[in-house]
């Protein structure tokens, strides 16, 4: 699941931080999922010298593997929403 999320939508990917409670330092080169468990996804950002894992949890722990994806839609779509969130306001 997380080689097609590369593979397929790298693109997607870094739109994941927006979600990162604190907000990542500046300076990441990259961001990578690392891992996915019943809990969520762990994502790995790459700065020049260093990485730091990020873990964003899933609203509720997955039971079946076939409610990952959803999971994860869910993720993209907080994701979305959060960037649209500062012109909802102004």
């Amino acid at each position: 699941m997380l080689t097609h999320l590369v593979d397929d939508h790298g693109e997607l990917v870094p739109l994941l931080l927006r979600l990162a409670q604190p907000q990542p330092e500046k300076g990441v080169m990259r961001v990578l999922p690392l891992a996915i468990d019943r809990y969520g996804v762990t994502l790995r950002l790459e700065y020049p010298t260093t990485h730091r894992d990020l873990r964003l949890p899933f609203a509720k722990p997955v039971a079946r593997l076939d409610q990952a994806g959803p999971q994860i839609q869910a993720l993209l779509t907080a994701a979305r929403r959060a960037s649209h969130r500062n012109q909802l306001l102004t």
